[in-house]
């Protein structure tokens, strides 16, 4: 299937463990090329867990990723920091398009929405000269956020946000980023950021954290870290089994396109 076919994949580092998992299922798959930086390397020792190479590459030697007889994959993943604006999240996503863009066959953006920052991504490809799309759930509707993929779409993620107020969603991507990003700050820092974080929980009326299971990373340390969080906030913790089933979806549908099949 797609051979000689090369996939663009742009992600983000919270959603590592989730695209590990699509691409650890893929027999059809022969290489993956991920770009040399700080979220490439997380990504590349998360397929190493699953038995999978990860083979690194600058984005200025993307010479070898073309190949007449196979199908493989070109990823580029990106830091979470963007998604705080919404601006330079799509200028970050927009650069990373267009670094790949005379090597690969269709770029997949291994987002949500992201506060609508990426809001009509084929005008981006338009712009850029690559098709591109993003998470979509079965029904066909471009999900939100990396918490609304994880629950199962649109439709879904809006029924657990009316029906859980005051709750905050953590995927075990997130807990995992939030607490490397902790790690890279100083103890003035952590604590600045506590305080400000603890006045915006009590004024939005946050009392309870949700652990959005789906059984990917280190349940363990993801356990750990969540009831850390709700110590450090005072918040209750309750938990909500998960599936890959929009990342599935997405993946083969992007296949499909690079197959010329419709969706």
């Amino acid at each position: 299937m797609a051979a000689g076919k090369v996939l663009g994949i742009i992600g983000c580092v919270v959603l590592a463990d989730e695209l590990t998992y699509v691409l650890s299922r893929d027999q059809g798959l022969s290489r993956v090329f991920v770009i040399d930086n700080d979220a490439g390397r997380i990504l590349r020792d998360k397929m190493a867990k699953s038995q999978m190479e990860a083979v690194m590459v600058s984005p200025n030697d993307l010479d070898r990723v073309r190949s007449r007889d196979r199908y493989s994959v070109l990823i580029w993943m990106n830091p979470a920091g963007p998604h705080d604006d919404q601006a330079e999240l799509r200028g970050v996503v927009r650069a990373a398009a267009e670094g790949m863009s005379k090597w690969v066959d269709l770029c997949l953006c291994f987002y949500g929405l992201c506060r609508n920052s990426l809001w009509r991504i084929g005008q981006m490809g338009d712009e850029v000269g690559v098709p591109m799309m993003i998470l979509t759930d079965i029904r066909g509707r471009d999900v939100d956020d990396c918490f609304g993929a994880n629950i199962g779409g649109k439709q879904e993620y809006l029924e657990a946000i009316v029906s859980n107020r005051g709750t905050i969603f953590v995927s075990p991507g997130y807990a995992e980023n939030w607490q490397r990003r902790q790690n890279e700050k100083s103890l003035e820092k952590i604590i600045e950021q506590v305080e400000n974080m603890r006045f915006v929980f009590e004024r939005m009326g946050y009392s309870t954290v949700m652990r959005l299971e789906n059984g990917l990373g280190d349940r363990d340390k993801f356990v750990s870290r969540v009831d850390a969080f709700s110590k450090i906030f005072d918040l209750q913790v309750v938990s909500r089994p998960c599936g890959p089933e929009v990342f599935e979806h997405t993946y083969s549908l992007a296949k499909g396109r690079l197959n010329g099949k419709r969706p």
